[in-house]
Formats: structure tokens, sequence, C-alpha cells
């Protein structure tokens, strides 16, 4: 039960994110996370979205050091970077399709949330 609404609530925050910024066709993930393919798999499914893990598992790390090569004058530009830097995906993990019975939950549980916003100003 704690998974399922685990689950529901990180659809939650996608959709905020995705109405915010819009829905993206693909996205490249790193980190330690980006290691399970379990929560690869479940966040493809849960946003719909193509997932593409990165050969580099430190992205972050790639990035500093990309910046200080730069500022070292190993690299002229940004551009310069993006053309000699080619980072390659290992996996992609696609959305299994539909899933009913989370879209169903979700629902619930959005109308039930949307129940508790300003209730306490309903109150005589």
């Amino acid at each position: 039960k704690q998974w399922y609404q685990r689950r529901v609530r990180g659809k939650h925050v996608l959709d905020l994110v995705f109405g915010y910024y819009g829905k993206p066709s693909h996205i490249r993930v790193d980190g330690g996370a980006s290691q399970s393919a379990f929560i690869l798999e479940q966040v493809s499914s849960l946003s719909a979205v193509e997932l593409e893990r990165s050969e580099c598992v430190e992205g972050s790390l790639m990035g500093a050091a990309l910046l200080a090569g730069l500022g070292a004058g190993l690299y002229t530009s940004l551009d310069h970077i993006k053309r000699d830097v080619v980072l390659q995906c290992t996996r992609v993990y696609k959305s299994g399709g539909s899933d009913d019975e989370l879209r169903e939950g979700y629902d619930a549980w959005r109308e039930s949330a949307e129940r508790c916003v300003d209730w306490t100003k309903k109150l005589p």
C-alpha cells in the first residue's frame, strides 16, 4: 500500500513539473538512483516519457570538469564542448503503456487533495 501511495505522489510531482515547464519528449538521467532499473522503469511508467540513462553516472562531476576545462582554456566555448564531448546513453527506458489502476487511484487522490485545500475557510 505504501509503495502505491508513493507512486501516486510521484505522479503528482511529475504532473506539476510538466504542467509548469511542459512535457519533454525524453529525459536524460544520471547519478546514483539512475543505476536502479526498477526506479527508472517506475518513473518512465508514471511520466510516460522515455528516460535515457547516461553512460556517465556522475553528470554533475562531468559538468564541473568540463567547465573547469573551459576556464583553463582547454575549450574555447560552450559550443566547443557541445561539439567535442558526446555522452552516450547506456539504456533507454520506455513507458510500458497505461496503468489504469494507478490512473484511477491518482484521480481519486487528486480529488481528495483538492477538497482539503482551504478547508478551514469553509468552517462557520
